[in-house]
């Protein structure tokens, strides 16, 4: 079922209450490993290796890019992509093929040309690159994560309980809870490092299947890296446990499979491009649900040589892929043109609009909160500043989780596609698609009922000023229905208001797979008492009882 939208503009009169200020994320510059170059050929040249030399027939080329290997003081010549992994995927590139017709996938053409001290790589990229049947050649770049962390000296330096974890319940997560939690879906994170014994999450973590694709020396210490807070952090988002204690993840029942895919620190044996790419074909072998990609590469991961093959790979055989839009404010039109299939998350600020630093374009499919996030980190602690685009993509990956305990038949394509369509738009600066919402994409792909959604969740407004909020409705259902809307209000004291409803009923039918979004213009009278409001959206049944209900929190000063 193709989610359709629909605008329809209506006014009514409401009151209002405070949002949450504003962190900077940081931008770090990747780091160049010269020593390493990656090439990759034209699908068509059918360029295979021997040892350390390229053959192919009747490609006259080959025997000058193996002259020009030969008067190079070479440590390797190796494959991308590990040709056991390469054996093992078989069926899921014929997969992709199938399903991705307008593109080839072809896992055997990408390539790393280890160079000794003393070559510069840049040099022997450039060579590469004035062939006609190489494709891409470049020397590799470690990029950082992308999100940005400040350990705070004190782990309750936030209020958390109403504040600290603000960005589910701005996504609704919440309202998704009372029907699912994650349980029973299996995550695959590509990622950093991790603390794998930290108190919050070491129940949900299956550290039987980590691995270490970087350290060839340690393949099972994930625990390690100077960017090890940053999976730990990821994790808490998506899947920290509901223990009562400190903070639940949006997908809190799930398990995760810590990957790392880099260490930074000097102990990785291959090019940071070997280790993520390896990392997303090790964790499509393990057959999990969600595999999610917190690495960038200028754009997303999917620039990566070899990792959009493996992408779409992934997405043709039934494995939802989440992955990380990047830092750089980047236009992500290299995704465009090689589209995979994968939900690409981008980055809000604490009022809404586009983070300065996220990468942006029509391919990124919906965004979450990017700065100011509540959640673990190492030393068994918590920070209440994590963020950036690998912030925001754990929370999107709660929200697919818990369709996929509901549904996991749903396709991801489905997933995808409603996860577009019941999010918030939003007035951006960058286009980055709109704020997910989890209660609506929950039910939207399980195809139960309707849903409604208020935003924001808090409004604040001046008496004798006027202010504007947003419903969205979203019937999730096989069949049209027929709903009425009404909006009661509650004063500062508790009590309703004598005049509820205060806006409708309203009466309106839904059409399977609709979506309704429509702004709401909102007056404060002059003579409005000043102090807390509540403002409760219903939608019942014409003929039944109650489908959904919302609310927002009014401050009127």
């Amino acid at each position: 079922m193709s989610p359709r939208i629909l605008a329809i503009p209506t006014a009514i009169y409401l009151l209002f209450a405070p949002g949450i200020a504003s962190h900077a994320s940081e931008l770090s510059a990747p780091r160049e490993h010269p020593e390493f170059v990656l090439v990759s050929f034209e699908s068509d040249a059918g360029i295979v290796l021997r040892g350390n030399r390229f053959t192919g027939s009747n490609i006259p080329e080959i025997e000058i890019l193996n002259d020009l290997l030969e008067s190079l003081s070479l440590v390797e010549l190796r494959d991308l992509i590990s040709v056991e992994r390469r054996r093992a995927l078989r069926g899921i590139v014929r997969g992709a093929n199938a399903k991705f017709s307008e593109r080839s996938i072809d896992l055997s053409r990408h390539f790393v040309i280890e160079l000794a001290g003393g070559v510069d790589g840049r040099d022997v990229a450039a060579l590469l690159r004035a062939e006609t049947i190489v494709e891409r050649a470049e020397i590799s770049m470690a990029y950082p994560p992308p999100g940005a962390c400040i350990i705070p000296t004190d782990p309750n330096a936030v209020d958390r309980i109403s504040q600290g974890q603000w960005y589910l319940f701005r996504t609704e997560h919440d309202r998704a809870w009372a029907d699912a939690c994650g349980d029973g879906v299996v995550i695959a994170d590509c990622d950093a490092g991790y603390q794998t014994d930290h108190w919050e999450l070491d129940d949900n973590f299956i550290v039987s299947f980590r691995e270490d694709f970087a350290d060839l020396d340690a393949p099972l210490d994930v625990d390690d890296g100077i960017f090890r807070y940053h999976g730990t952090a990821v994790t808490g988002i998506m899947s920290a446990e509901s223990n009562g204690l400190e903070i639940a993840g949006g997908a809190h029942e799930s398990k995760v499979i810590p990957l790392q895919y880099y260490n930074y620190d000097g102990t990785d044996d291959i090019s940071f491009e070997e280790g993520v790419a390896n990392c997303v074909a090790g964790a499509i072998l393990l057959d999990p649900d969600i595999i999610v990609l917190e690495a960038q590469y200028g754009g997303s991961a999917e620039r990566i040589p070899g990792v959009s093959d493996l992408v779409a790979g992934a997405v043709a055989g039934g494995i939802h892929v989440v992955a990380a839009a990047g830092n750089y404010s980047t236009l992500l039109d290299y995704e465009q043109s090689n589209f995979t299939g994968s939900v690409i998350v981008g980055a809000l600020d604490v009022s809404d609009d586009s983070a300065y630093f996220t990468n942006y374009g029509p391919r990124v499919d919906v965004a979450a909160a990017g700065e100011s996030q509540y959640t673990t980190t190492t030393s068994s602690g918590f920070t209440p500043d994590f963020g950036g685009t690998s912030g925001a993509t754990p929370v999107v990956v709660g929200a697919v989780a818990n369709i996929v305990q509901l549904d996991p038949t749903a396709t991801p394509e489905e997933v995808r596609t409603t996860l577009r369509a019941t999010s918030h738009p939003l007035d951006t600066y960058r286009e980055v698609g709109g704020m997910v919402n989890a209660h609506g994409a929950l039910h939207g792909v399980v195809g139960d009922r309707a849903t409604l959604s208020l935003y924001p969740e808090q409004l604040s407004a001046a008496q004798g000023s006027s202010t504007t909020f947003d419903v969205a409705l979203f019937n999730g259902g096989v069949s049209p229905v027929d709903v009425e809307i009404r909006v009661d209000l509650y004063l500062p004291n508790g009590n309703p208001h004598p005049g509820n409803p205060f806006m409708g009923p309203q009466s309106t039918v839904l059409p399977a797979g609709m979506a309704v979004n429509a702004e709401i213009s909102a007056d404060v009278p002059a003579f409005a008492p000043v102090g807390e409001y509540r403002a409760v959206a219903i939608m019942d049944a014409v003929l039944g009882g109650e489908i959904d209900r919302d609310e927002l929190a009014a401050t009127v000063f």
